[in-house]
This record gives C-alpha cells, sequence and structure tokens, in this order.
C-alpha cells in the first residue's frame, strides 16, 4: 500500500505565506499552480547560467505543504486544534476546530475553555475523504481564526 501525500490547495498555500507559514516544504508551487517536488527541480539547475539564479527562481516558487504540516503548524503556532472524526457506519468524515482549549486536569480528558469568546466548535459538513474535511477545516482556521 502506498500512502499518497495530501497538500493544501493553491490558494491555502497564498494564505500561508500571508500569515506567516514559513516550515521547510519538499513541494512548490509554479504560477501554473504546478506542484514541483525539490528533488525534481534539482533537473531544472542545468536550464540556469548560475545556482544562484536557479535558486532566486526556486525561491520565488510558493510553498506547498501537506496538510499535517498546516495542522501542527496551527496547533503549535495559535493553539489551534483540529481533530479528524468518522462516522460510523456512514464512513463519511469531518473534522473538529477548537480553538485555545487547556485541560481543566492533567490526563482526564475533561477540557476546561478560557471564555466563551474562544471556544471554537465547529462541525463541517461531511465529506467522501479525510483529505477533503482537513481542507474544509484548514480553510476555516486560516481565514476565520488567524
Amino acid at each position: 500500500m502506498k500512502i499518497e501525500p495530501a497538500y493544501v490547495t493553491f490558494e491555502q498555500s497564498k494564505l500561508l505565506k500571508e500569515k506567516g507559514f514559513d516550515a521547510q516544504c519538499l513541494c512548490r508551487y509554479s504560477e501554473r499552480k504546478v506542484v514541483y517536488n525539490d528533488y525534481k527541480l534539482i533537473d531544472k539547475l542545468p536550464k540556469f547560467e548560475t545556482v544562484k539564479k536557479w535558486q532566486i527562481w526556486k525561491n520565488g516558487l510558493l510553498k506547498c505543504p501537506e496538510q499535517w504540516q498546516v495542522v501542527e503548524w496551527l496547533r503549535v503556532k495559535y493553539k489551534i486544534h483540529i481533530g479528524m472524526v468518522v462516522t460510523v457506519p456512514y464512513g463519511k468524515y469531518f473534522c473538529k476546530v477548537i480553538n485555545d482549549w487547556t485541560k481543566s486536569h492533567k490526563g482526564s480528558g475533561n477540557f476546561n475553555y478560557p471564555d466563551d469568546e474562544k471556544q471554537i466548535d465547529n462541525h463541517f459538513s461531511c465529506f467522501n475523504s479525510p483529505q477533503e474535511a482537513y481542507s474544509a477545516a484548514i480553510d476555516y482556521a486560516i481565514t476565520k481564526l488567524i
């Protein structure tokens, strides 16, 4: 079984850049929304006269992170947590987004929200794949919460 990476959309990549996403990514989007893997970009090096010109071209491309990188970045930087839920027996997926929560008792699993305004507990429509659900949750987090 081969697990394929799930990348954020081109539009999400643009928003993430505006919001300060700076994690290292193995892939990048071109202006034509084509995904380039960094290893494949090395093949383009001979077309440029110098390594410096190639580096400038490469750095001008938009970072194309995988969804898990954005979910982790949101958790670490903004304390926004995205969790996946599958509906049984229907096999549909949705994500839950919680902003700025703290545990009331260590290890208890009970959560205490600091105040009602900071509690964001949003259920999205059901999706056919986890990737679609994560994409909707990422959209919500980067457009509404940061």
